[in-house]
């Protein structure tokens, strides 16, 4: 879903976004939680195909929103959660 950050970011400019918003992470724009278990679940009813969706989230009502969100479109929602040095955490942001 890192796609749909950068789609983000180029259509809801610094200017335009709520003060909360206003930082480097796309994550933080309101709408990308929202329309990423939006899109997995149109991807999932339209093509009948599983997902895998790689992310690094470490907000933790981001993370809780976006797995309760694809629990409601199908309940066998396999989480895994791979570890990573601080560092290398930090690098992606």
């Amino acid at each position: 879903m890192i796609e749909l950050g950068f789609m983000l970011r180029n259509i809801i400019t610094q200017e335009i976004r709520f003060d909360v918003e206003k930082t480097d992470d796309f994550q933080n724009v309101k709408s990308w939680k929202v329309l990423t278990v939006d899109i997995a679940d149109m991807l999932i009813k339209t093509y009948n195909k599983n997902l895998i969706v790689p992310m690094t989230i470490c907000n933790i009502d981001y993370f809780t929103y976006i797995r309760e969100g694809f629990e409601r479109i199908d309940k066998n929602v396999y989480h895994f959660c791979l570890l990573a040095q601080k560092e290398t955490i930090s690098k992606r942001f």
